[in-house]
């Protein structure tokens, strides 16, 4: 298995793996890589461990299975060896893992039976500002072990409050963090910063 991370994976993996905290918060801008990494992440976790079952929120399942899901498999398509590790129910919008038999599933918000049904060992929220607290809580309180969340610091919200939660780490990362980030989408990005000038 070969994946290209960032330092933003790094850092992640890092926090995930010391076991020090309930929610693991990658907050930065656009292509700072967070929302990548934290799927690099999961696909880690799959092969590794047995019968996990991690779920992928959006506010819709439409959106969810629209972005984070392709996302995920363009991770896959990038290693023959990833690609073949998976079995992919598109009807479920559900991979699984062929060794281990741990799950990912990705789902919205829109399907209240979902949210108050499901229950799992990781959930990641993907533009966690999208959500509001009570379907936060439905489904953190389903959780057993590990939540993630990450959005782009653009506004204050009530997610905010979790900034003195000792069992919450925010991690922030921007584009410049993401060695991959294509040259042309830098410039364009770099012409934004008010610290460059040029």
């Amino acid at each position: 298995m070969k994946l290209k991370v960032t330092p933003v994976y790094s850092k992640l993996k890092t926090h995930y793996d010391s076991s020090l905290w309930r929610q693991i918060v990658a907050m930065g801008g656009s292509r700072s890589s967070k929302s990548w990494s934290i799927l690099q992440l999961f696909i880690t976790i799959l092969l590794s461990r047995n019968n996990i079952f991690i779920t992928i929120w959006r506010n819709t399942a439409k959106t969810c299975r629209s972005t984070v899901r392709r996302d995920f498999k363009n991770i896959l398509a990038l290693d023959p060896f990833l690609y073949n590790a998976f079995v992919e129910n598109k009807t479920e919008a559900t991979f699984t893992s062929k060794d281990t038999g741990s799950v990912i599933l990705f789902e919205g918000a829109d399907d209240i039976g979902k949210v108050l049904g499901l229950a799992q060992h990781i959930s990641f929220f993907n533009e966690v500002t999208e959500f509001n607290e009570d379907v936060y809580l439905q489904i953190t309180q389903r959780t057993s072990e590990v939540i993630f969340a990450d959005y782009n610091p653009s506004k204050n919200f009530w997610f905010e409050r979790f900034r003195n939660d000792p069992r919450t780490i925010f991690d922030h990362s921007t584009y410049r963090d993401n060695p991959f980030c294509p040259r042309e989408i830098v410039k364009q990005l770099n012409g934004y910063d008010p610290s460059k000038p040029e």
